[in-house]
């Protein structure tokens, strides 16, 4: 039987303390001053990427806070564009 606590290698650090300050940085101003405005939760630090296909075909938007991360996506399953 696999048990990852027993199994797994030892966690280590692929980004910086520096570069994830960064990337945290940019990725909460989105919901402040980018493309994601309307993601904003009063009282709450939201982070995200929005996200879109060519010919609006696609829209989507990952995000987290300190303690959720979520994924959601808008399109259609036969390929078709949104409406804008």
């Amino acid at each position: 039987v696999y048990d990852w606590a027993k199994d797994a290698s030892p966690p280590r650090r692929v980004l910086s303390e520096q570069a994830l300050k960064y990337m945290n940085t940019m990725l909460a101003a989105v919901p402040v001053i980018g493309t994601a405005r309307r993601a904003q939760l009063p009282n709450i630090v939201v982070a995200g990427k929005t996200g879109t296909t060519q010919s609006y075909r696609d829209a989507w938007f990952v995000g987290f806070t300190g303690n959720y991360t979520a994924a959601v996506w808008l399109g259609n399953d036969d390929f078709t564009p949104t409406n804008k």
